[in-house]
């Protein structure tokens, strides 16, 4: 219940929204909540993953937990209908990032085998986007602002691996990464 009042403050007071559709086709309760939410406020990005994308612009797809697999089927078509329809910012991240605000669009072959595997780095990149998106000129800058600082600072953490299964030390070694980049610019 706490959502829809959040959701209808921030839009009131133009605070800029990131809306994650985690796992929006698992079941009907979260595809039917999620759609509620984009029908009634307004979300500056929807930032989600391939499997994620697809499900919200009504294609059929098979998906496997929360992440899901997608592969031949055309993301940057779907983030540009959704983009238009929603009058928001997608952005879909996977092996290539795809942001589009429906006029736009950009894929982005950024990043490192190593994100995939850490549990939380979509999490991690809602955060960046949302604290890009108050200074950015638009919520496609600020989408893209925040997923560039997570592909930058995961191939620095990356290349500072003996073994690329350190997945602790990367993780540690990312976050020093976000920080750097985020403060420093």
């Amino acid at each position: 219940r706490s959502i829809p009042k959040s959701l209808e403050y921030a839009n009131k007071h133009h605070i800029p929204v990131v809306l994650d559709p985690v796992g929006a086709r698992l079941s009907q309760y979260r595809f039917d909540f999620i759609h509620s939410l984009l029908d009634h406020f307004h979300f500056d990005v929807i930032r989600c993953n391939g499997a994620e994308l697809l499900g919200l612009h009504g294609q059929a797809i098979y998906s496997k937990g929360i992440d899901g697999a997608v592969s031949d089927l055309n993301i940057p078509q779907a983030a540009s209908d959704l983009a238009k329809k929603y009058h928001c910012t997608i952005a879909c991240t996977g092996p290539e990032d795809h942001i589009s605000d429906g006029t736009r669009s950009v894929a982005l072959n950024r990043g490192c085998a190593q994100l995939p595997r850490l549990v939380g780095t979509g999490c991690m990149v809602n955060s960046l986007i949302a604290s890009y998106l108050p200074a950015a000129d638009t919520a496609f800058d600020g989408a893209a602002a925040g997923i560039l600082t997570m592909c930058l600072a995961g191939e620095k953490a990356a290349a500072q691996l003996s073994h690329p299964d350190q997945l602790g030390t990367f993780e540690t070694r990312l976050m020093d990464e976000i920080s750097r980049l985020y403060i420093n610019g």
